[in-house]
């Protein structure tokens, strides 16, 4: 039921996403080809310079459209489809609470990712006319003397850096989605108590973030003290990162609890 779901929740957003992304991309590539241009004749034709003003603007108010956009449709879509009128048609449907916050939370991890990744594209698009072609060699050249040289731990930061991200791109998602299900409780003045919780648990983010950063470098002052000069060990960066990761998991599922229990014991839909 949750791929069905999902597919529903992308077929309804992607109506929005797509036209964005394929109209970024075909600006990117014009405001290549008009810098280029421009490079390339210079002066000598008057409009290029003034061509390329205009779709620069566009490009960066396309960006900043998507980021909105990614982000309203994002919670949205949530309150909407859970907490609204429509919320009679979506919890009539045989489907437990907590895959509803599943299936809204993996579509928006998506579009998310999707949005970064096709800014990355329009940028790699920008720079591709000047980017030579020995340049590009050396670079893919490097790159590939360099992957097999990296040893294992190196990859696993890297991989415990991904899930690092990841989970903080989680965690800021349920937050929200937590806030907006507590102030749907209230038949009344939901947007403050929303306001309020979200606030209230970023304090409490905070004070535990900051114990946490407390009891990690006291438990470590004595190994610093054995670390010889002018070294670096890497159990820091471990630390660092599975300390974060176990923090994001800890917020990320007592938020995912709350929002399900609210979808279960205290939906409102007034």
């Amino acid at each position: 039921m949750l791929r069905k779901l999902m597919k529903y929740e992308f077929r309804a957003t992607s109506r929005t996403f797509l036209p964005l992304y394929g109209v970024l991309l075909l600006v990117a590539f014009l405001l290549a080809v008009f810098d280029q241009m421009h490079e390339s004749w210079g002066e000598s034709i008057p409009w290029l310079n003034t061509a390329s003003m205009i779709t620069s603007f566009v490009y960066g108010g396309l960006f900043i459209a998507i980021m909105v956009m990614t982000a309203l449709v994002t919670f949205q879509r949530f309150y909407h489809n859970l907490f609204t009128d429509e919320g009679y048609l979506t919890h009539t449907l045989p489907v437990k609470p907590h895959t509803h916050v599943t299936g809204k939370l993996l579509v928006s991890i998506v579009w998310i990712v999707a949005s970064v990744a096709v800014f990355l594209l329009s940028l790699l698009i920008l720079s591709i006319f000047h980017l030579q072609p020995v340049d590009a060699k050396e670079f893919f050249a490097a790159l590939a003397q360099w992957i097999p040289k990296s040893n294992l731990e190196g990859w696993v930061i890297f991989l415990e850096l991904l899930l690092f991200l990841f989970l903080g791109l989680v965690c800021s998602i349920l937050s929200i989605y937590m806030a907006i299900a507590v102030g749907n409780i209230s038949s009344r003045h939901k947007a403050a108590l929303g306001i309020g919780v979200f606030v209230g648990t970023g304090i409490i983010q905070q004070v535990v973030y900051s114990l946490g950063i407390t009891l990690g470098i006291r438990s470590t002052w004595d190994l610093w003290k054995n670390v010889p000069d002018n070294t670096f060990p890497t159990w820091p960066i471990h630390g660092f990162l599975l300390g974060h990761i176990a923090y994001l998991l800890l917020f990320s599922a007592l938020f995912y609890m709350v929002i399900s229990w609210v979808l279960k014991k205290k939906l409102n839909l007034s």
